[in-house]
């Protein structure tokens, strides 16, 4: 192995060491309300965007349309989202946020937003725009 291969590993273990912290640290939070992250994932999707196409929010997380489709099915047997066909195309479906789904996403947003403060609390105001505008770029 060359320098750049170990470089590389490195990288990697570290990259995913901190992606598993930042999924230990979701999930702790929100296994009380019975849902999986990717449910949760879509609840705060549609918090933050309001109704939202579901091709929109496969995009947003970087998953399939089909796993978007079977979570919003689920999402909808649990009343936590309503969906709507397009009128002006019925390949189009919008989800929103039930009552009862707002009412979750509420109950759990402070515990998963603590939870984020927690682990960038080890990072400085520049340190966290770095981090950001690096992520940003990796996701081009």
């Amino acid at each position: 192995m060359n320098e750049n291969d170990n470089l590389m590993f490195e990288f990697w273990t570290k990259f995913n060491s901190a992606h598993n912290s930042f999924l230990r640290a979701q999930f702790k939070n929100i296994q009380k309300s019975k849902l999986t992250l990717p449910q949760f994932h879509v609840l705060l999707v549609i918090h933050f965007n309001g109704p939202t196409v579901l091709k929109k929010i496969s995009e947003l997380l970087s998953v399939t349309n089909a796993n978007i489709t079977c979570i919003v099915h689920n999402l909808s047997k649990m009343e936590l989202i309503q969906t709507e066909t397009s009128r002006i195309d019925r390949r189009v479906v919008i989800a929103a946020l039930s009552q009862k789904g707002k009412d979750v996403v509420d109950k759990y947003l402070t515990e998963f937003n603590l939870s984020f403060k927690n682990i960038l609390s080890k990072l400085d105001e520049k340190e966290k725009e770095v981090l950001n505008s690096i992520l940003l770029k990796m996701l081009l």
